[in-house]
């Protein structure tokens, strides 16, 4: 209620800003015209010039905003030539009891380059241990492990490429294709779990979007979302703050997370507590 309040409010004073604005070039062309100041050029510098004010001063009130749109930017420019895109992903963390999970990802693949693909390799890491029980979101797609090495210990991430069916391929001249997977039970018998959602980005991404369900007996505290310009940064450029909204299908709670335009080669996190 207190956001919508403040957006309101926000739109309000914006809108008030501009009114004022407009009235006091107005102000100001009326009074040079009653002195006789008419040459158009010279009213022309003079608008320009508060434009110039005007803007300046919206930038040091936004600096904040624009320095992390301008660090996005930049880092979106360092991508090296990709073969493929992926669009509209969205990744599901679900606890159907305090230390049993699911999860889910799904996305839509485009081929952007000159080379066909009839697979998709993704790297999973749960804090919890090994996954071995990842299946497809579509039945007629099959998952194949990277079976070197085979240990796949808790440090580094199990890999595990998507095979399309009957060796499909496509091409940049097919429609965004879907694709994903899921893992339909996670136990975490001996309850080490992270409370973190945590996704990296190593595909030129557009649309991202990361969801955490809470069973309702759960009380989940401090929630956040986090942006990461680098994988490997321990600090985040930016934080969120999450609310917690109830979705009557699943009866359950969620947060959620969306990012447009995420950064190649960075990471995107949500976390939170518990009171336990």
């Amino acid at each position: 209620m207190a956001k919508g309040i403040n957006k309101n409010l926000s739109k309000i004073k914006l809108i008030t800003y501009i009114g004022n604005t407009i009235s006091f070039i107005s102000g100001i062309l009326t009074i040079l015209s009653f002195y006789g100041y008419t040459n158009t050029e010279y009213i022309s510098f003079i608008v320009v010039g508060i434009l110039l004010i005007i803007v300046t001063t919206s930038v040091i009130i936004n600096k904040n905003k624009i320095s992390k749109y301008i660090l996005a930017a930049i880092l979106n420019k360092t991508i090296p030539d990709s073969n493929i895109m992926i669009l509209d992903k969205t990744v599901i963390y679900e606890y159907t009891e305090r230390y049993k999970f699911k999860f889910r990802s799904e996305f839509f693949i485009k081929v952007i380059g000159n080379k066909p693909i009839s697979e998709h390799t993704e790297a999973l890491k749960w804090t919890a241990g090994f996954i071995s029980n990842v299946q497809p979101i579509r039945k007629s797609q099959k998952i194949e492990y990277d079976k070197n090495p085979l240990s796949h210990n808790e440090i580094d991430k199990q890999k595990f490429t998507i095979l399309f069916p009957n060796g499909k391929q496509i091409s940049k001249n097919d429609e965004p294709y879907k694709t994903g997977f899921e893992i339909s039970e996670l136990n975490d018998d001996k309850h080490i779990a992270k409370p973190i959602l945590v996704i990296g980005i190593y595909n030129i991404t557009k649309n991202l979007t990361l969801k955490v369900y809470f069973n309702e007996h759960l009380n989940p505290l401090e929630i956040r979302g986090l942006k990461y310009a680098h994988y490997i940064d321990e600090t985040p450029y930016d934080t969120v703050p999450l609310e917690i909204k109830y979705e009557e299908e699943k009866n359950m709670r969620y947060v959620e997370f969306n990012i447009k335009n995420p950064i190649y080669g960075g990471k995107y996190k949500i976390d939170w507590n518990f009171n336990d």
